[in-house]
């Protein structure tokens, strides 16, 4: 194979698995914004929170991550509940701008929670994927981004499952498309949100388990992602779940061409690079449509 070739389509394979771990974090962070109409500016810091917690079982248990999945991911949900009903609850039916201030301060508080609990010196979990790669012919992939990866397919699928086939999900749909007609439909929006809102830390804690293999933990390790996780968003299209996956695994991508032919210090840029060509011709986002959020 000519080695150009090679090296793009290798390219292609890290970014869509880097994009696993985006995929994650945004499906989250868009599922608050579809059915609550607001943006979450703690989601990453919750990622964090999934970091440590995955790093304190560990110290406790011994447990490989991956075998923390399970704990973690109750954790992280009932932790969504919880921050719901003391923060998130009391501003539900506030002004935008009320709920982008509280989360704010919210993301510090998690932050500077962290930071006084576990110190700022970064740490680390060990995993026995951590050093392996996957080798398919002559492309290798890093273990723990193809686990990523497949961890993320199984959500989306039991999520997508859980959308179309349960009571709750078509609930959760229809608070979506207007919140106002669900309610007359009988539909206790107020547990909607509520379980939406803890679905979205649990699929951010569970991203920041999987990062935890190849990732140094610290307390504003959230941040970068939080930014990422946000451009993600709008260019699959504000609220659309099928939008955050395709978006996660373009700018994935894109950090892999860019780390490949131009500079690994400069990879970042390409979430913004493509957030600029896709505003510029579709200001919606590749799914959206206008006011409307599903």
């Amino acid at each position: 194979m000519d080695s150009f070739l090679w090296t793009f389509l290798q390219s292609v394979v890290n970014g869509i698995a880097i994009g696993g771990i985006y995929c994650l974090v945004s499906v989250g962070l868009t599922m608050i914004v579809g059915i609550m109409k607001v943006v979450n500016f703690a989601q990453g810091d919750c990622l964090t929170v999934g970091m440590y917690l995955t790093f304190l079982l560990q110290v406790l248990t011994g447990w490989d991550p991956l075998l923390l999945l399970l704990p973690v991911s109750i954790f992280m949900f009932a932790f969504g509940l919880v921050l719901f009903e003391i923060v998130i609850r009391p501003i539900a039916n506030r002004e935008n701008t009320v709920f982008t201030v509280v989360t704010m301060g919210l993301a510090y508080v998690i932050s500077t929670g962290l930071l006084l609990i576990f110190g700022g010196m970064p740490r680390s979990v060990s995993s026995v994927i951590s050093a392996s790669t996957l080798t398919i012919g002559t492309f290798s992939i890093a273990m723990p981004r193809v686990v990523a990866f497949l961890v993320m397919l199984i959500c989306i699928v039991l999520l997508h499952f859980f959308l179309k086939k349960t009571d709750m999900g078509r609930a959760m749909r229809a608070t979506a498309e207007n919140r106002e007609i669900a309610e007359i439909l009988g539909i206790n929006t107020a547990v909607i949100m509520r379980l939406s809102f803890a679905l979205g830390i649990m699929f951010a804690g569970v991203a920041g388990l999987l990062l935890t293999p190849t990732y140094y933990l610290y307390p504003s390790t959230g941040g970068t992602f939080m930014i990422v996780t946000m451009v993600c968003v709008v260019i699959g299209g504000l609220g659309n779940i099928a939008g955050a996956v395709l978006g996660g695994i373009l700018i994935g991508i894109m950090e892999s061409f860019i780390a490949t032919f131009i500079s690994v210090d400069l990879s970042q840029g390409g979430a913004f690079i493509l957030l600029l060509l896709v505003l510029i011709f579709m200001p919606n986002g590749l799914f959206g449509k206008g006011e409307r959020i599903a």
